[in-house]
């Protein structure tokens, strides 16, 4: 699948809403397909498939960067509450 197919079927299924802090995006154009374990993960993580992707706004994406997993993202998030 293209990144573009991705994008669309994660809306569709879960609708336009950031993953790492649940924020309702006005249009889905403001959500950006991340990894949930780096792609760059030295355990073996990391792959392009649609199971490891994720929808995050820009915030939570600068946030998560190549550095965590989308969990530990959204415990972090969770702290700032």
């Amino acid at each position: 699948m293209t990144r573009q197919e991705i994008h669309q079927v994660l809306i569709e299924e879960f609708g336009p809403y950031c993953w790492g802090c649940n924020f309702k995006a006005p249009d889905p154009r403001y959500l950006e397909l991340d990894h949930i374990n780096p792609k760059d993960g030295k355990d073996g993580y990391g792959q392009h498939h649609i199971n490891n992707r994720a929808l995050l706004c820009k915030p939570c994406n600068s946030e998560k960067g190549n550095r965590m997993t989308l969990p530990q993202l959204r415990r972090i998030n969770k702290q700032k509450r």
